[in-house]
This record gives C-alpha cells, sequence and structure tokens, in this order.
C-alpha cells in the first residue's frame, strides 16, 4: 500500500480513503526531494525581490528626505544671501536716487544754458 502525505491544519489525525493514506504532519521531502529544493529556490526568489523592493523602498525615501533638505537649504541660503546682500541693495538705492538727482539738476543747467544761448542771439 503506497504511503502519500500532505500537510493540514484541519485534520487532526491519519485519513484512508480508499489505498492512499494521508497522515498530517508527514515530511513531503523523503518522497518528493526535488519540491523542498525548488521551495528554497522561491524563497531565495522572493527573498531576493524583498530585498530588491526594500532598497527601493530605501532609495526613495532617501531622495523624498534628501529633496526636502535640499528644498530648506535653498531657503536657507537664500534668506542668508538676502540679509548679506540687503545692505547693499540698500547702498545701491541711494546711489540711484543720487545720480537720478545729479541729473536732474544737470538737465536744468542745460536748459539754461540753452536759455541764455537763446537771449545772446
Amino acid at each position: 500500500m503506497p504511503s502519500w502525505s500532505f500537510r493540514s491544519d484541519r485534520i487532526d489525525q491519519d485519513v484512508n480513503i480508499g489505498e492512499l493514506r494521508f497522515r498530517k504532519g508527514d515530511d513531503d521531502d523523503d518522497e518528493f526531494p526535488g519540491l523542498h529544493k525548488e521551495d528554497e529556490e522561491a524563497e531565495k526568489r522572493e527573498s531576493s525581490m524583498s530585498l530588491k523592493q526594500e532598497i527601493r523602498a530605501i532609495r526613495q525615501s532617501f531622495r523624498a528626505e534628501f529633496a526636502a533638505v535640499k528644498e530648506e537649504m535653498v531657503e536657507i541660503i537664500d534668506r542668508k544671501l538676502n540679509e548679506k546682500l540687503a545692505s547693499l541693495y540698500l547702498r545701491m538705492e541711494r546711489w540711484e536716487e543720487q545720480a537720478s538727482l545729479i541729473f536732474d539738476h544737470l538737465h536744468r543747467h542745460d536748459q539754461e544754458i540753452a536759455e541764455l544761448k537763446a537771449l545772446i542771439k
């Protein structure tokens, strides 16, 4: 009589079906040696895929964190740069105002000179 085994959580005792005998907890490795090897290879593939997924998740997480840090750094640098350049911008505005006043003054003198030349003729 051949002896066949399978595992099941629902069977608590030996079950006889015709000439086949099924017993809970018997190990299939002795009767199907290639099955165990295939299971190990499948577990390795699943483990490898799982590791790849973990690596991918870590990379995505790192990229997200790096992007956030980069954005914060850009904001900090811009703020500090604006603080340092504020006095230069203020000085530049004053010079532009002074240059405008000087050009207005020169323009008035040019008009006065033109009026004087017109009176002389």
